[in-house]
């Protein structure tokens, strides 16, 4: 399939609970070739599982909320405006502060539960 231009309000993109997470998807396998495009909602005090790209670069941007990322066992405090680089191979984890959280996730080469999606245990840091 070609890809096409589209634009979207949030709350008319389809949504799906993954791994505790409210997920809604812009952009991926069905209209592009080479971005993954989420919307994340995470529940206060909620958590993103730990996990990791072998292949795919991540950026991340906190467009409401709060919360801690680790980065491979380093913690650093989120909150909106906070914009997130992720290499390929980075273990990451998110766990969503008080008011919960809300996040821009792109990732090329496309992500999803079945390609290029590493979980990891979760330990505390």
């Amino acid at each position: 399939m070609a890809p096409t231009a589209k634009v979207s309000d949030v709350k008319d993109l389809p949504g799906r609970v993954v791994h505790g997470m409210g997920v809604r998807e812009f952009v991926g396998e069905g209209n592009s070739m080479n971005l993954t495009a989420l919307y994340i909602e995470i529940d206060p005090s909620g958590q993103a599982p730990r996990n990791h790209h072998k292949i795919a670069e991540e950026i991340a941007f906190v467009i409401q909320g709060s919360g801690t990322l680790e980065l491979d066992g380093v913690l650093h405090e989120l909150r909106a405006g906070t914009i997130i680089y992720i290499p390929p191979g980075t273990n990451h984890h998110v766990i969503a502060g008080p008011d919960g959280l809300r996040v821009l996730a792109l990732m090329t080469p496309p992500v999803n539960e079945k390609r290029d999606l590493h979980l990891s245990p979760l330990e505390k840091p």
